[in-house]
Parts: C-alpha cells; sequence; structure tokens
C-alpha cells in the first residue's frame, strides 16, 4: 500500500496553478477555479506533491509543510491533457459548471421570479456563488444541472401551490440562501483538506468572533485557526459597503446554524490535538542591564572591584571640592578636592564616586552663572506689556453742574 501512494505522487507530481492551466484551455480563471471547488478537475494543494493519503503511507510529514497550503490549488498536469485531448469531455464538463441567476432560473422552470425566490428562501434549491452588485445587493446563482433535477424530481413544488409549512416559514422573514451556500462552502474546504488543524479553520471560518471563542477557549489556537483561514469566497470587497455585504454571507448568523459549525468545529479540534500542538507564541529573552552574556555566566566566576585599602573615615570635603583648600580657586577649573577623590581610595566603586562628585559640581557651576529670569517671569512681563498697548486712554469726565 506505500509503494502504490509513493507511484501515485510520483504519477501526478507535475502541476500547474490555476492561472496557467486556464490559459492553456481557453477557459477563464474563475471558470476553472469553480471546476475545482466542485471536485469536476483533480488538483492538489500548494503544499502537496500529489493526490495521496496521509494515513495509508508510512511516511510523510504529520501536516502540510506551509500553513494553509491546501486552500491554495495546482490543477494536475494529466487533468489538463485529458480535457485538451477530448473536446466532447470539455464542453459536458462546461455545460454542468452554467449558472443561472433568478430571472433565468425561474424561466428553465417554468414560474414566475417571485416564486422561485420564495422557494429559494425557503431552502428548496441552493445557491452554488454568489456576487455583490453596483447597487451593493447579493446577487445568487444557481447551477442549472441541480436545477434540471429540482423540476424533475419536485414536479409539484414548482407547479402547486406553495405548503403551508413553507409559506408560515417564509412569513417569519427565514432565508435559507446563505446558509445552504455555507454549508455547501464548508464541504466543499474539508474535501481537499486531510490536515486535522485546516479542517477544523474550515468550520470555523463561518463562526463569529462570540462563536469562535465560545467554541475555543484558548487564544493560541484561536490564533492558528485565523492563520489557516481559507478563502471561503472569490468577491474582491474593497468598498466598505461591498465588505460589509460579503461580510454579512459569510458569517453564519443564525443561532442554529451555528451550533451546527460548532460541532463541528469541536469534533475536528479533538482530531487536531491529538495530531500535533498550536503553535505558541515565543517569550520575549529576558533584558539584562550589565549585558546580554552576564546572566549565562557562573555565579563562582563573577568578580567584584575590590578594595585595597581598608574602609575609612570619607573626607566628603575632597568628594565635593569644598574645603579651606579650594577657597581661592577658580570654580570652573578642575579643584583638588576631585584629583583628591580619585586617588583617596583605589577601586571601581571609587573611581565611580569621584566621577560623580566632579560631574555634580560642574553642574552647580554651570546653574550659577546662568540668569535667574525664569521662563514664567518672561512670560509674566509679555503679557503686562501686552495690557499696557491694549489699554485704552480713558477721558475725564466733567462733573455735573459745572
Amino acid at each position: 500500500m506505500v509503494v502504490h501512494a509513493w507511484d501515485e505522487r510520483a504519477a501526478a507530481g507535475a502541476t500547474v496553478s490555476l492561472g496557467s492551466a486556464a490559459r492553456e484551455l481557453g477557459w477563464q480563471r474563475r471558470e476553472l477555479e469553480f471546476a475545482v471547488q466542485l471536485g469536476e478537475v483533480r488538483s492538489v494543494g500548494g503544499g502537496e506533491p500529489a493526490v495521496w493519503s496521509r494515513s495509508t503511507t508510512a511516511c510523510g510529514p504529520p501536516g502540510p509543510a506551509v500553513p494553509g497550503a491546501s486552500w491554495r490549488r495546482r490543477v494536475i498536469r494529466a487533468e489538463i491533457e485529458r480535457l485538451a485531448a477530448d473536446v466532447c469531455a470539455a464542453v459536458a464538463l462546461r455545460s454542468r459548471l452554467r449558472l443561472m441567476g433568478t430571472a433565468q432560473a425561474a424561466e428553465l422552470l417554468g414560474i414566475s421570479p417571485g416564486r422561485f425566490t420564495r422557494l429559494a428562501r425557503g431552502g428548496c434549491v441552493s445557491p452554488a456563488r454568489f456576487y455583490v452588485n453596483r447597487y451593493r445587493a447579493v446577487v445568487w446563482l444557481y447551477l442549472a444541472v441541480e436545477l434540471a433535477q429540482f423540476a424533475a424530481h419536485q414536479p409539484g413544488l414548482s407547479a402547486a401551490r406553495t405548503p403551508e409549512r413553507l409559506r408560515a416559514a417564509l412569513r417569519t422573514g427565514a432565508d435559507w440562501r446563505g446558509r445552504n451556500w455555507r454549508a455547501r462552502r464548508v464541504g466543499q474546504l474539508l474535501t481537499q483538506s486531510a490536515d486535522p488543524w485546516e479542517r477544523a479553520a474550515a468550520s470555523a471560518a463561518v463562526l463569529s468572533a462570540d462563536a469562535l471563542a465560545e467554541t475555543v477557549p484558548d487564544p493560541a489556537e484561536r490564533a492558528y485557526l485565523r492563520e489557516l483561514d481559507p478563502p471561503l469566497s472569490p468577491v474582491r470587497a474593497v468598498a466598505p459597503a461591498v465588505r460589509a455585504a460579503v461580510d454579512q454571507v459569510l458569517t453564519a448568523d443564525d443561532r442554529e446554524e451555528a451550533i451546527w459549525h460548532q460541532i463541528g468545529l469541536a469534533t475536528a479540534l479533538e482530531d487536531a490535538r491529538l495530531t500535533r500542538r498550536a503553535p505558541r507564541p515565543a517569550l520575549p529573552a529576558p533584558v539584562h542591564p550589565s549585558g546580554p552574556t552576564d546572566h549565562m555566566a557562573p555565579r563562582a566566576c563573577v568578580t567584584r572591584p575590590a578594595l585595597v585599602e581598608p574602609l575609612g573615615p570619607i573626607d566628603r570635603g575632597a568628594l565635593t571640592g569644598a574645603g579651606p583648600k579650594n577657597a581661592g580657586q577658580d570654580p570652573s577649573a578642575p579643584h583638588d578636592g576631585a584629583m583628591a577623590a580619585a586617588h583617596a581610595r583605589p577601586g571601581a566603586v571609587w573611581q565611580w564616586l569621584s566621577h560623580t562628585a566632579a560631574t555634580r559640581s560642574a553642574q552647580e557651576t554651570t546653574n550659577s552663572r546662568q540668569p535667574q529670569t525664569t521662563a514664567v517671569q518672561r512670560a509674566t512681563r509679555t503679557r503686562e506689556r501686552s495690557r499696557g498697548s491694549d489699554r485704552e486712554p480713558q477721558t475725564r469726565r466733567r462733573p455735573p453742574g459745572r
């Protein structure tokens, strides 16, 4: 069985990107991408060399080499050669990919567009794709093959009166079009990946942030699922209004539907945790002020500054430069006190003390030479001058009776 898996991988090892395959076949890229989503054209993930089951092989990695590589599909070269050689097969495949809007679907079934909309909202037919028009409205598209099968298997719903149960659901505002499309899309993603974490990410992609946090309480696992988030819709939402409409379609807002996807996510997480753990963020290395390598040195190798002379009474006048020795010297010149402090006690500690004393003395000398006028005083004087210039001369009034 192991040899068969490796033979299949070697036979289907040549793959082509979706854009190159569409150009070779003369198709549109979105048309070939839709065929890959439906499973009409065989493809593999971007990180997989071929379609082969990991569970049936004795070797191979437990997961994809690149996170989320299964969502970047590549077409097998044999599929392109098969479709290019058989023109009838290519025409039949493109007919199965035909999409219809509401008006065309109603015309195919022989009913009015309003009745078809009610049937679609009630969940009788499931949309296969959607897009947002220029009026920021969601337009649903349906497969012509599925519409023909619905008309053949359910002739009463398309011709007779709408059942009372369906009419009661429509009166409450029920709309199953988005729910059916999300179920179809998640099912397609589950068939494209065999990795348990990617399968869990497919179920988590349609859940809101609150529903996901309720099912997955671990922040690291939630971040990993968001990293593996698959592309649900090909719609490129740029404008805020379009993005809001697309997000509304991609998110399961109904509580019953959210619970259904939460159950699928919890089941997939059980299998995923057995294979490997979600990656955790690396903790930052501790910063030591003494240097990057001091904390790695053994405790016995750390040397401390030794005092050559025993500690005695400290001459504070020598450290600060005050005293009768420096009474007649220039305060800006280096005094004997700092020199005495530098040689009073040898060692690194006393060198630091002498340097601190000399720096403090120089700062005091600089501050004594600066003018005493502060910024507040200057602002006060400026305000008083401005008041004096704005004051209008007052005329002396003449007392009455004169």
